[in-house]
């Protein structure tokens, strides 16, 4: 009796997975035209003059990093400047691979093209138990018919994330269907969270 009701839960279980990942599959789709204005955004993003000088050397290292076969787990070793903090191209990415590499700084980025690996010598962090809220941002709260949730539609929240923003309709989204992907995975598995 034990194992019909194991298999049984294992059935349902797989029919929620198949679901999940139809809707996803639904979901985390890009038209044509949005690829190529997220390319015509990317290429104009790359150019502007306070970067456009970076490229060369962007595309050097990528091209050789390519003919290497890609980089499976940047480090320290394998990062370059110029362009500032770019660590290789991604190959083989997987979230246990994202999480991996998060823990040394490194995270994948790319508006265009295959997904590169890049780090900052700089970061931020935040310690959520030191921050202060302010007393008019409570009080706005608490009138607002708005409500914060945690994790309750992770997947509709990446998705209106990498939307054009209101009043930019031209927006350039570094969060690309593969990236959508990989993070609700990541959701899944526990390290990503919406909010």
């Amino acid at each position: 009796m034990a194992n019909v009701a194991a298999s049984f839960l294992e059935i349902i279980a797989a029919e929620g997975e198949e679901d999940r990942t139809a809707r996803r599959r639904g979901l985390f789709r890009e038209t044509p035209r949005d690829k190529l204005l997220r390319w015509t955004m990317g290429a104009a993003y790359a150019c502007h003059p306070k970067r456009i000088a970076d490229l060369p050397f962007l595309l050097w290292n990528m091209a050789a990093d390519v003919t290497r076969g890609g980089t499976t787990l940047p480090s320290d070793a394998t990062t370059r400047s110029p362009p500032d903090t770019f660590a290789g191209v991604c190959r083989d990415i997987t979230p246990e691979r994202i999480i991996a590499a998060a823990r040394h700084g490194f995270f994948p980025w790319c508006h265009i093209g295959p997904l590169k690996w890049w780090t900052r010598r700089e970061r931020m962090v935040l310690f959520l138990g030191e921050q202060h809220m302010a007393k008019r941002l409570r009080r706005e709260m608490r009138k607002t018919d708005y409500r914060v949730t945690f994790d309750e539609a992770f997947d509709d929240v990446i998705k209106a994330c990498a939307e054009p923003r209101k009043g930019l309709p031209l927006g350039l989204t570094w969060i690309t269907p593969k990236i959508m992907r990989l993070y609700a995975t990541l959701h899944d598995l526990g390290f990503a969270h919406s909010f």
